[in-house]
C-alpha cells in the first residue's frame, strides 16, 4: 500500500512537471483555443444539469430548439463525475477542466505502473511501463482532447484480468 501510495505521488508530480506551466495556470489556461473550452462547457454543462435537471442531461442550452444536443458531441460524464467534489468545493470550471488533464496524466501512469509491476513482478519494470504509457509523444499531441487522455482504464482491465485468471473465483 506504501509502495502504491509513492508510485501515485511519483506519477502526479510527474503529470505536474511534464505539463507545466499548466499547474502554473490551472484557472486561465489552456493548450488550445478550441477543444478545451468545449470540453470545460461539457463537463460545466454535466456539473449543472446533473444537479438541476437529472432526467434531462442531454438537453443541453445549445442549438436551440434541436432535442438531445448534447449527444452531438462527447458527454465525458465519467470524467465529469470525478471533478464534482472540487466543483463542489467552488473550484472554477476550467479550473477542474485542468485539473482533469493532471489527473488523466497521473492515473494513466498510475495504472500502467499497476499492470508493469503485475506483469513483471518488478516495481522499478511498473515505473518504466507507467512513464512509457502516460508520457507517449502522442500523448502531448492529444493534450486539447481530455477524453483521449483519460486512458488508465485499459491497464486497469489487463490488471484485473490477471488477478482473475490468477485466482479465479466468484470473488
Amino acid at each position: 500500500m506504501k509502495r502504491d501510495l509513492g508510485a501515485a505521488a511519483f506519477f502526479t508530480a510527474l503529470a505536474i512537471a511534464m505539463t507545466w506551466p499548466l499547474a502554473r495556470i490551472l484557472n486561465r489556461g489552456v493548450s488550445d483555443p478550441g477543444d478545451p473550452y468545449h470540453l470545460t462547457w461539457v463537463l460545466d454543462w454535466d456539473w449543472y444539469a446533473t444537479f438541476h435537471q437529472p432526467l434531462h442531461l442531454f438537453q443541453a442550452n445549445i442549438f436551440y430548439p434541436t432535442p438531445d444536443t448534447l449527444a452531438y458531441s462527447e458527454h465525458i460524464y465519467g470524467i465529469a463525475m470525478f471533478l464534482f467534489p472540487l466543483r463542489a468545493a467552488g473550484v472554477g470550471a476550467l479550473t477542474a477542466h485542468n485539473i482533469a488533464v493532471l489527473l488523466a496524466f497521473a492515473f494513466s501512469g498510475f495504472a500502467a505502473f499497476l499492470l508493469g509491476r503485475t506483469v513483471s513482478g518488478s516495481t522499478i519494470g511498473g515505473v518504466a511501463a507507467g512513464i512509457f504509457y502516460a508520457y507517449l509523444p502522442w500523448r502531448f499531441n492529444q493534450l486539447p482532447h481530455l477524453q483521449n487522455l483519460w486512458g488508465g482504464w485499459l491497464p486497469l482491465m489487463v490488471v484485473a484480468l490477471i488477478h482473475c485468471g490468477r485466482k479465479p473465483g466468484w470473488r
